[in-house]
């Protein structure tokens, strides 16, 4: 028997599940079949000491992947560099795992996303920039480290409280994931340059496809219609789509109505199956497609369909709980590796910024912002209708009632005392007091 993958999510409260019912390590494990150890701690900042003991649970436990995703409170606390620190965690990691696949994903999108937290600091996405541009360096000596940009996963609409997804934003958070990690069992593949020739494959029988063609969007969008309206796609809503079916096999050819080489070249494509509502990875004709996960493991072989379209539910009906659930680790010998306290009591020394972001534009002033939430907003009561009233049992039939008084009642016997009777007090012996003296005479005149 193979045994399942381990995969360990290292984060901060997104990751940990705050407002939402499933986290998004969990649904991917479902979604995998694999055991995850989520490592979710609210409030907690890139901290380069935590990757020994990543390390070392990793290869205590024979982890395959660890997924980094944290960030988002080094920017709340006003943290302008955080290449170093992020630097020093991967390669704390490395010391231990040199060969374990590490995955960093940049911070979500969110309602902050053009403001500086204080004078002279940096926006959101200037912080994926320095995320991103580090791992592109590191790639080209370490090649089991992958970069997933954290905007292309949720559109804002699927935040809680602007800022942590939502229970169906941390299921399309999962989905969307597990579609760029290169686990979606869906696939594409490049037939010909121009005009633009596709082949996908992993569909279900005779399933109705759509693919996306267009620009790539900045951050994910709906797709606003059609039985899978809640799911996202990184194809800007100016380009096009074309509507197909597959064949017996779960494959189908597409071929997008461009003929300019510069249009072929420029233009990015994702294909959505509408039984499962599944999409494929962002695709683009100037790279071929090896998917991110490039070790899988052996139980991750996807066996042809066999299920029949009328037996898949919608999105709106889809859950994870249907899934194979994963194992939940939770070391014991976690207390001990990690340290008690996982984020800074106050924000790190000021710094001088970097060239590029010291001209400030008129967009980007620093603005007073509200510390982030510590609750999540309340769910809104369901109104269920009240029962009806139990039905009165039917009046039996009975003889009219007499217009007479009826007669009055007997009075009720004497209460008995329960004390005895006592006799009459007896007479005083003492005699009668004497009478008073008569008042004395006057005096007489002088």
């Amino acid at each position: 028997a193979v045994s399942r993958p381990t995969a360990i999510f290292y984060g901060d409260s997104i990751t940990q599940g705050f407002c939402a019912e499933t986290p998004y390590p969990e649904a991917l494990g479902r979604a995998n079949d694999w055991n995850v150890i989520n490592l979710g701690i609210g409030g907690l900042q890139i901290t380069p000491r935590h990757g020994v003991a990543l390390g070392e649970l990793a290869r205590s436990r024979g982890a395959e992947y660890v997924f980094l995703f944290i960030g988002t409170n080094d920017w709340w606390v006003c943290r302008r560099h955080v290449e170093g620190p992020m630097d020093a965690l991967i390669e704390a990691i490395r010391r231990v795992q040199p060969t374990v696949l590490i995955t960093v994903i940049t911070p979500l999108i969110a309602w902050y996303e053009n403001r500086r937290t204080c004078s002279g600091g940096y926006t959101l996405y200037e912080l994926r920039q320095q995320i991103g541009a580090l791992v592109r360096r590191k790639q080209r000596g370490d090649k089991h480290l992958r970069l997933v940009e954290g905007s292309a996963l949720l559109s804002y609409s699927m935040l809680s409280d602007r800022v942590h997804p939502s229970s169906a934003g941390m299921a399309e958070m999962a989905l969307n994931l597990n579609a760029v990690i290169g686990f979606s069992r869906l696939h594409w593949e490049i037939m010909a340059d121009c005009p633009l020739a596709i082949k996908l494959g992993g569909l279900y029988p005779n399933s109705e496809v759509v693919l996306f063609w267009g620009g790539r969007a900045a951050s994910a969008r709906q797709v606003g219609s059609g039985p899978c309206a809640s799911r996202t796609v990184l194809i800007q809503p100016g380009g096009g789509q074309v509507r197909t079916k597959s064949d017996v096999s779960g494959h189908v050819d597409v071929t997008l109505p461009l003929t300019a080489t510069g249009a072929c070249e420029e233009v990015y494509f994702q294909a959505m199956e509408e039984t499962s509502c599944l999409i494929t990875t962002l695709g683009h004709a100037a790279r071929s497609h090896p998917p991110l996960m490039v070790r899988l493991h052996p139980s991750q072989k996807y066996p042809p369909p066999q299920i029949a379209r009328s037996s898949q539910p919608p999105l709106s009906h889809f859950s994870f709980s249907s899934l194979h659930p994963p194992a939940l680790l939770q070391p014991p010998q976690l207390l001990s590796l990690l340290p008690h306290r996982f984020f800074l009591s106050k924000p790190p020394p000021p710094s001088p910024s970097p060239p590029h972001l010291s001209s400030a534009s008129p967009l980007l002033l620093p603005v007073a912002l509200p510390p982030p939430p510590l609750s999540c907003p309340a769910p809104r009561p369901t109104q269920r209708p009240s029962p009806p009233p139990p039905s009165l049992p039917p009046l039996s039939s009975s003889p009219p009632l007499s217009s007479a008084p009826p007669p009055p009642r007997p009075p009720p016997p004497p209460v008995p005392s329960p004390l005895p009777s006592l006799p009459p007090p007896p007479p005083s012996p003492l005699p009668p007091p004497p009478p008073l003296p008569s008042p004395l005479p006057p005096p007489p005149p002088r």
